[in-house]
């Protein structure tokens, strides 16, 4: 078996899906070194708070024990891979004598704060501070979990946490604020995809003092009591998915907002409508996102509400909308699958071309882009050689049509944009337009010339450039023709 394909496969199943790691094949099991050098990262547990990233450390409770002269904390955090952890403190209240397990450690600065490299394992790292009187605030790492906060040796209820610092002066004459609270709106997102995809959304209010809570399971529920399995989680605090679907949140008071998309392990027909304890509201705002491509569905048995006179997210509001109580489904009634009459692909091509110097061949960089409803594969026509296809940021596998010599890459169905980079050799004074066996709404193509090099004629286009022959009026050919019978009668 080839080198590619070895680490392709061993990509899939242990990157792709950290949890599989346990299930690598055993003739994959050497590689593990070599794929995940420098990339120790891509087994943490993910998190799409920025993109596609992983978060390797997950920190449970920052302690603080401050007064005038100085103070010291408590920080433990578990880490999944070598990762930096950040201090409490900065560049002008620097953390001293920091240990890790009751051993010394060196503080460096990292992004701007105070940090410790260490390896994977769970840790326990203790620090103090000193000063002459007490600062106004702290700054605390963004990613740090709760935060216990003890000042003059008074525990203070209700930290003021803003801007990712801690606000010490006036602590002392806070008021008691309100009982502990945290109200939850749930909203879903039902994309009748292929696997079904749900994305659940909680705006959540948290009041009084700074906790742990966990809510949920907040996963969807199949037909056959199956959870969907998560694919995403965003939130701007502290979040972790539980494997019973709950999720754990490190509140402050605030208003928050977290999604979770999950999908489903198979083909949907109902959708059922989780019963969860509180503080999870006693009924939710479902909206359903129909794609005709793939199935047509007719959903039911969930009374309809306007959207618009509903919260939801305002790109949500375009959508069917549904109330939905525990003990009811979604039933989605299929009423054909596929699309039996997909819409004409709309692409077009636009293309770049750079004559060799020696005039032998081109070298070809096309992009292509619109949407493409029938067909699923670009192919190149005769005398296209590819070298590299990316589409939509992915490098593709060129691949060639069994019981053929037509190369081609295999593209999924809708938006879409390539970039190929190919050659064309041989005969250079015939160019197709596109150089691939497909219909284009439009097409353009531009040639670079290396010094030296001029354009005697183009033909079989809509728009020429000024060539050498179209530089010649018809009186300069007369003139032309003039000079010539005179100069052959001399």
């Amino acid at each position: 078996m080839p080198r590619r394909i070895l680490v392709a496969l061993f990509l899939t199943l242990f990157i792709s899906v950290p949890c599989l790691a346990a299930d690598i094949p055993d003739s994959l099991e050497p590689w593990e070194g070599w794929v995940l050098h420098n990339q120790e990262e891509k087994v943490c547990p993910p998190v799409f708070n920025n993109g596609n990233d992983h978060r390797c450390y997950w920190p449970t409770e920052l302690l603080l024990d401050l007064d005038g002269a100085g103070g010291r904390f408590d920080l433990n955090v578990t880490l999944y891979a070598e990762s930096w952890v950040s201090l409490p403190g900065g560049p002008k209240l620097w953390p001293q004598k920091v240990n890790v397990k009751g051993t010394p450690h060196t503080v460096t600065l990292h992004q701007g704060r105070p940090a410790l490299l260490l390896p994977t394992g769970q840790y326990s790292i203790r620090g103090e501070f000193t000063w002459e009187r007490l600062p106004e605030s702290l700054p605390v790492p963004p990613a740090s979990g709760l935060v216990r906060l003890t000042l003059d040796g008074n525990q203070v209820t209700f930290p003021d946490f803003r801007a990712n610092r801690l606000w010490l002066k006036d602590q002392g004459s806070e008021a008691v604020s309100a009982e502990d609270r945290l109200e939850l709106q749930v909203y879903r997102l039902v994309e009748d995809m292929v696997p079904m995809q749900v994305i659940t959304r909680m705006e959540i209010d948290v009041a009084g003092r700074q906790r742990e809570v966990v809510i949920g399971p907040v996963l969807p529920v199949q037909s056959d009591g199956e959870l969907f399995i998560p694919v995403k989680l965003s939130s701007p605090i502290t979040a972790r998915l539980e494997n019973d679907g709950s999720l754990r949140l490190q509140a402050r008071p605030g208003h928050w907002v977290v999604e979770v998309v999950a999908r489903s392990t198979g083909i949907v027909e109902a959708l059922p409508v989780p019963e969860v304890k509180t503080p999870w509201p006693s009924e939710e705002v479902w909206v359903f996102q129909a794609h005709t491509d793939l199935r047509l569905v007719e959903p039911g048995d969930l009374p309809a509400v306007d959207p618009r006179q509903t919260t939801l997210p305002e790109g949500w509001r375009e959508l069917p909308a549904f109330l939905a109580k525990p003990g009811k489904a979604l039933s989605l009634k299929l009423v054909r699958q596929g699309d039996a009459d997909p819409a004409m692909d709309q692409i077009s091509i636009k293309r770049e071309l750079w004559l060799d110097f020696n005039g032998k061949g081109y070298t070809v960089q096309d992009v292509i882009q619109g949407t493409m409803s029938r067909t699923h594969r670009l192919e190149a026509s005769g005398g296209l050689l590819l070298g590299r296809v990316n589409v939509s940021g992915e490098d593709m596998l060129i691949t060639t049509r069994p019981g053929t010599d037509t190369k081609g890459v295999e593209v999924r169905r809708g938006q879409i944009k390539t970039v190929a980079a190919s050659r064309v050799e041989g005969h250079i004074s015939r160019l197709k337009a596109a150089g691939w066996d497909h219909d284009f709404t439009s097409a353009s193509a531009k040639i670079n010339l290396p010094p030296g090099w001029e354009v005697l004629a183009v033909t079989g286009v809509d728009n020429r450039p000024r060539t050498w022959l179209q530089n010649w009026t018809l009186l300069d050919l007369f003139l032309l023709l003039i000079i010539s019978i005179a100069s052959f009668r001399l």
